[in-house]
């Protein structure tokens, strides 16, 4: 039976109590004079527990959100009770709550298959595949009527997508407009919008283009629309007719570039990952313009988080400093940089036939394609945030 501990009179001499019943799996917790300490492992502060309180009046059972004050100086005063799914506790200014006991995800309360998939959708770079050689290895082709129909295989593929980085969708209906459906279709939430339509539609418009895609030319390896303050991270792009020669797709994994490239050369990483550099477009109606470093890291600085890299969108005259030897420091890195980037054997070839549906990373993946002839080529696309399809992944 669990005694009923004041925490007042407990700072000297901390006591255990059983989470759970001892036959299945006997979890301790201590009460500390700095919180609740699991496992003698893992410790929850006095502040966390009453931030995540899980009664009533702390809790939106409905939308799975908190109703609470930063708590700052608030202390638990003894622990009331545990069951199978919480600790009641009593804190010092009287309030009377619920702790959860399963301390692992207490912070979220939300319905996690793995841990492994949680690090796949925040970028855990050491949970990614990384391409290697040959890079055909990472490939990988679904079926539209089964990632519609069947949640499981729409969850693989975006596991898949969320991995590697691309993914091949076949037999998608080949209709105008639809991929700026599928999203919907899918549940990965709306269609990222840009100046450029939903969908924006890929043809060779010739004199008539205000962006070098809308013409036959080859397009070299980028990133799109840095120019946005936050690049869209998902890009479908859909083929709907392709009867022209030429036009095969590539697509390069710049993380694989940037680690061989830190390997080699790690000033020059840290140039591109500390200088900021001016990305715009300009036309008739509109004027964007954003900054960015080549390699953007996580907020620890350990995992990249993204690449904004387009050649013909960066500003080569607006730089965010004068400095002369900074920027000739930056031209070489970027040139080094640039030669892991181009290197053929990093490239992933194939080129899009009616009813192919190519997803990829854009914060991540390059992607260009060959020069073409003829008029025959009709592609469409769209952009959709990461977060939903995160989402999508972590939900049951």
């Amino acid at each position: 039976m669990l005694n009923r501990i004041c925490f007042k009179s407990f700072q000297k001499k901390y006591s255990k109590f059983c989470l759970q019943n001892i036959r299945r799996s006997s979890s301790i917790v201590n009460l500390t004079k700095n919180g609740l300490e699991f496992n003698n492992e893992y410790f929850v502060s006095h502040q966390e527990t009453r931030l995540n309180c899980r009664c009533l009046q702390c809790w939106y059972i409905f939308n799975q959100t908190k109703n609470s004050n930063l708590a700052e100086n608030v202390v638990i005063d003894n622990i009331i009770s545990v069951d199978d799914k919480y600790i009641h506790l009593k804190w010092d200014d009287g309030h009377i709550g619920k702790f959860p006991t399963n301390s692992s995800s207490a912070f979220l309360n939300v319905k996690i298959n793995t841990s492994e998939e949680l690090d796949f959708c925040m970028r855990k770079n050491s949970k990614l595949y990384i391409w290697s050689e040959p890079v055909q290895d990472m490939y990988k082709e679904f079926k539209f009527d089964e990632i519609k129909n069947d949640p499981e295989i729409l969850k693989d593929c975006l596991i898949h997508l969320t991995k590697y980085g691309v993914v091949r969708i076949k037999e998608t209906p080949q209709q105008p407009n639809i991929v700026t459906k599928i999203p919907n279709l899918l549940g990965l939430g709306p269609v990222w919008g840009t100046v450029f339509g939903s969908p924006f539609v890929v043809k060779n418009l010739k004199d008539d283009s205000i962006n070098h895609a809308y013409t036959e030319n080859a397009l070299p390896l980028h990133t799109d629309v840095p120019y946005y303050t936050q690049p869209p991270g998902v890009f479908l792009f859909h083929c709907i007719l392709n009867e022209c020669e030429g036009g095969e797709s590539f697509y390069v994994d710049s993380f694989a570039c940037i680690n061989e490239f830190k390997k080699q050369y790690p000033n020059e990483f840290k140039i591109l990952c500390n200088t900021e550099v001016t990305f715009r477009d300009l036309q008739q109606d509109w004027h964007l313009i954003a900054t960015h470093p080549i390699i953007q890291l996580t907020a620890n600085g350990e995992d990249i988080l993204a690449v904004h890299d387009n050649h013909a969108a960066r500003d080569g005259f607006n730089w965010l400093s004068d400095n002369f030897k900074l920027r000739s420091q930056w031209y070489k890195a970027y040139s080094l940089y640039r030669s892991f980037v181009e290197n053929p054997s990093k490239r992933f070839i194939f080129k899009m036939n009616p009813g192919d549906l190519t997803i990829f990373d854009n914060w991540r993946v390059y992607h260009a394609r060959s020069k073409f002839t003829g008029d025959n080529r009709h592609m469409e696309g769209c952009y959709v945030e990461w977060s939903h399809v995160r989402s999508k992944i972590l939900s049951k």
